[in-house]
């Protein structure tokens, strides 16, 4: 499987036996990392890592506004990795018209990222966020690079927010983020790749020309800009490669 193409429409379909049935799940993965990256912005340590492109097939919008070059002419690519003790997040976004005013628990409001996990994997339907489910929104705001986490109760806690490393910058059109989720805040899950082990991930990038509160997105499964349900996030698969 080559996964060093961008491509993020790769598909599996399972077969359950004895009865029969069959289940088609469209899955992302993630490479370990044996160096970690260095969490400045800069993203020079991510070559010959696979990405995942977003573009205007990925476009989505709070009015059901059409995608079009005057509405959304934003694109993304994303990377992760991971390892022993953190979840990796790097991300190259091309925005013609940066626009971020808040700060906190608005910055979703302005250009930012919202990501979801469901680290264990196991979200049932109609429940939305559950105790070990996370959501966290990055932004490049007036006090720097901030993030904000919320699940379930609400507010997550912080002290283990502060445990992430973050950094953005921007340079011309082009936004950079780079974080590193440790494992021991995000339910105490540490991957097993030998065990085909997984989790729930969703992503969207906020766009916002000027709007009161962003109206559209990019965005990289669902279950975070239409309602919060994780089970609706896309099941990243955690591999080794030799």
């Amino acid at each position: 499987m080559d996964l060093s193409s961008g491509r993020k429409d790769y598909r599996i379909r399972l077969e359950i036996f004895p009865q029969g049935a069959s289940v088609e799940v469209n899955p992302l993965f993630s490479v370990f990392r044996n160096l970690p990256p260095v969490i400045d912005g800069k993203l020079d340590d991510w070559k010959g890592i696979p990405s995942i492109s977003l573009d205007r097939e990925d476009f989505g919008s709070a009015t059901g506004m059409p995608v079009s070059e005057e509405n959304n002419p934003n694109s993304a690519l994303i990377y992760t990795g991971w390892d022993n003790d953190f979840f990796y997040f790097a991300a190259e976004v091309t925005d013609d018209k940066f626009n971020q005013p808040y700060t906190g628990d608005k910055i979703w409001a302005g250009d930012s990222i919202q990501m979801g996990f469901d680290p264990l994997n196991n979200a049932e339907e109609g429940n939305g966020y559950e105790k070990d489910d996370y959501e966290y929104t990055l932004g490049l705001t007036d006090k720097g690079p901030e993030i904000y986490g919320f699940h379930d109760e609400g507010k997550a806690d912080e002290a283990k927010t502060k445990e992430i490393k973050l950094m953005i910058r921007k340079e011309g059109n082009k936004i950079y983020y780079e974080a590193a989720f440790p494992w021991s805040a995000r339910a105490s899950f540490i991957p097993a790749a030998e065990k085909g082990e997984a989790m729930g991930f969703a992503l969207a990038i906020m766009d916002n020309d000027g709007e009161e509160h962003t109206q559209k997105w990019l965005a990289l499964g669902d279950g975070i800009t239409n309602g919060k349900d994780p089970c609706k996030f896309k099941k990243m698969f955690f591999i080794r490669r030799d």
